[in-house]
């Protein structure tokens, strides 16, 4: 069963399409340290069922899926039309402390 995560932010790339828009998802993790992981990450994780990620629109999980527009793949959320709205409403992820 894969494990369900909460996406609290995005990585932003400054590009317009879709499939390009955005680069990250993070949130955090059970013990408030935060996570993040590319888009290709993460549409590898779905596809293993190693991973189910979501966001919270108006207090209920909307889970999110993988999309493909022009043979380009990348993450939305299930209620999203082409774009992917639900996770460009999340404010940008932090920068990590190297």
């Amino acid at each position: 069963m894969a494990q369900r995560h909460r996406v609290r932010c995005i990585v932003k790339t400054g590009q317009t399409e879709p499939w390009s828009c955005i680069a990250a998802i993070g949130g955090l993790n059970m013990n408030n340290t935060p996570w993040r992981v590319s888009v290709a990450e993460a549409i590898a994780g779905m596809e293993a069922e190693q991973w189910a990620f979501y966001v919270l629109r108006h207090g209920r999980q909307v889970d999110l899926v993988v999309a493909e527009q022009d043979g380009h793949r990348y993450l939305k959320a299930g209620r999203d039309g082409i774009e992917p709205k639900g996770l460009l409403q999340l404010p940008e992820c932090q920068v990590r402390e190297r």
